[in-house]
Parts: C-alpha cells; structure tokens; sequence
C-alpha cells in the first residue's frame, strides 16, 4: 500500500514516516526544503497545484502537518492547519484516495478536571491561542470534507507524540476504526471517526 505522509518535515511525521516505512510504501512529504528521509518531497501544502503531483499513485494520506503547529506567526500557524488539511483532504478526493489519517493532540482535552468522567458527550477544550487552536481547526475541516461521503477520515489523538509511540501500531489501530469499504462505495455512509489514545495504549472511539 502506497501511503503519503504529509508533513514529514516535522519531528511527528518524520518518526511516523520512518516507522510506516517498514510497512507500506511511504512518501515522505513537507513545507521545509530538506529532510533526512529517503526520497523525501518539499512541496508546497498550502497550493494544490503543488501537492496534487506529489500524490499521484498514493492510495491513503496520513495528515500530520494539522496537528503539529510551528512557529512563532500565530496567523500562519491556523493557516496551515486549516487551510493545508483542506488542501491535503481535497487534493486526495480529487484523485479517488478514499481513506486519510488526521493526526491530532489529546492537549484539546487537557483542561478537564481530573476528576472528570470520560463519556461521549466530551469535546475539546482549546485555549485561546494558536497552538492549541491549530490541531482543532484541523479536525474540523477533515470532518466536514468527510461529511461529503468522498472520503473516510480517521482522527487520532495522543496524548505526547514527540515521545517514541508505537506509531505503526497506532496506524493499525486507526485503520480499523471503520470497516474496509469497497471501492467506489464511500458516499453510502458518513465516514468521519476519531479515536482519543492514551500513551498506556487506551483507546477511546467516537
């Protein structure tokens, strides 16, 4: 399987990029000019013109760029969330890729109480600047573009990325959160997910 990991410039999609390597076929894609990986793509993700070559052949995204803001420019940092996780999701609808990964950050949860019981009428709680806005506007554009039925989009949230996960298994995990589709089926059916994982391998699907 043929699987475009899309801000592999950042140290999220770098390590995930690496570990997916081992099993699909991985191409490593990202804003910055170089990079350590193999084959690796600078492209442009805020211009589809730029990123709609970079995906020819690819058969699933996996969007980390969303969830994994940079910067110190807090207007440039919601932009490319927003706006590069639209680019990404409707680059992939345009060339039939029916299934995308939406990385995200369990931060959005952070200011519940600890006493707090999980259920599932929880929902995220940003903070009023950027960075803890960023991987929210990301989901929500992914789940909106899911809502056309061109898509599936999956939504996993951890809880620390920049510590060494199981990423591949995650990956798996994620994948399995909705039923293989057959090809030419993924109008039928609303095919937005997300799943919340902690770093002890809980996971919790909505």
């Amino acid at each position: 399987m043929r699987v475009a990991v899309i801000g592999a410039d950042r140290p999220w999609g770098a390590l995930l990029a690496a570990e997916l390597s081992a099993e699909f076929e991985v191409v490593a894609i990202g804003a910055e000019e170089t990079s350590d990986l193999v084959g690796y793509r600078q492209v442009d993700l805020l211009q589809r013109e730029a990123l709609d070559p970079a995906l020819a052949g690819v058969e699933a995204i996996v969007h980390v760029a969303g969830g994994d803001p940079a910067g110190d420019d807090e207007g440039a940092m919601l932009d490319a969330a927003a706006r590069g996780t639209y680019v990404a999701l409707t680059a992939a609808c345009a060339i039939g890729i029916e299934k995308a990964v939406l990385l995200s950050n369990l931060d959005l949860l952070r200011d519940y109480p600890e006493e707090y019981l999980v259920d599932p009428q929880w929902n995220a709680l940003p903070r009023a600047e950027a960075g803890s806005l960023a991987p929210l506007m990301a989901e929500l554009v992914g789940r909106e573009i899911a809502r056309t039925g061109q898509i599936e989009v999956r939504c996993l949230r951890s809880e620390n990325w920049m510590r060494r996960l199981r990423l591949t298994t995650l990956w798996k995990r994620c994948a399995k959160l909705l039923p293989p589709s057959a090809k030419g089926t993924i109008g039928r059916w609303h095919t937005w997910r997300r799943a919340d994982a902690s770093l002890d391998g809980a996971l919790w699907q909505r």
